[in-house]
């Protein structure tokens, strides 16, 4: 879990939609393992999607449910990254590169790949 100056530090919301590693990061602070943010609620969506601290939109959410998932299945992180930094929804391009450098302000905290294995 982050500390309260950590995630000042990283920038506490992220950029909207959300860069992939960013939410990726925050559903490894709010669950205990991938397969508790994969559970379905009972909308029939993955508990990820409901969570009220990963802060992105719904289908971002899912990119960084993919990526944790990538990670699981013994991608390098490098790759993912690369791959999640090619995620970007034309009208937030613009912030896009700001976007990518939150991702990995948030990534030098949280062990993703330990994450994923669980």
């Amino acid at each position: 879990m982050l500390t309260d100056e950590a995630r000042q530090e990283c920038g506490d919301i992220p950029y909207y939609p959300g860069h992939p590693i960013t939410l990726a990061c925050q559903i490894a602070q709010a669950f205990p393992t991938l397969a508790a943010a994969h559970e379905a609620t009972p909308h029939g969506w993955p508990a990820a999607l409901s969570c009220g601290t990963v802060d992105g939109a719904g289908g971002n959410v899912y990119t960084a449910l993919t990526a944790l998932d990538k990670l699981h299945k013994g991608e390098r992180l490098e790759d993912v990254l690369l791959w999640a930094d090619g995620c970007r929804e034309y009208p937030y391009r613009a912030d896009w590169p700001a976007a990518c450098v939150q991702a990995r302000r948030w990534l030098a905290r949280v062990d993703l790949v330990e994450f994923a294995s669980k």
